[in-house]
């Protein structure tokens, strides 16, 4: 993983992610409102890929414009980058059920990439 901060240091070099990075505006459009009327979908589908965390790193200090505070799930209308992160280290990745394990964290990862696929084809009409 690389970072701006060269002193910083992690504790594992290799990630699978899933999702959609950076984002154009007419999706997190799209997203945002999407999670607002779901209410709840979209974070169910973010608990049960329990062995992967939701990238934060550029989110949003405050709402984007057109929600209000105190919406149920702010901290998801916050996020510029729908990425589901899976991170492991290198014996992770040598080992020899590698494979199964990436299978197994990709099926994981499927509801949550057909909700942000949805949004993105949606878009495009």
């Amino acid at each position: 993983l690389s970072t701006s901060d060269p002193d910083k240091d992690y504790p594992h070099t290799c990630f699978l992610a899933a999702g959609d990075y950076m984002c154009p505006p007419e999706v997190l459009k799209i997203l945002r409102e999407d999670i607002v009327a779901g209410q709840g979908d979209f974070d169910k589908i973010v608990k049960a890929a329990s062995d992967f965390y939701l990238e934060s790193t550029y989110a949003l200090k405050r709402m984007p414009k057109g929600f209000s505070e105190d919406e149920p799930y702010a901290d998801y209308l916050k996020l510029k980058n729908f990425c589901l992160i899976h991170p492991f280290n290198i014996e992770e990745a040598l080992s020899d059920d590698f494979i199964a394990r990436m299978a197994e964290l990709c099926h994981q990862a499927q509801p949550f990439l057909q909700y942000i696929n949805r949004a993105i084809e949606y878009s495009k009409e």
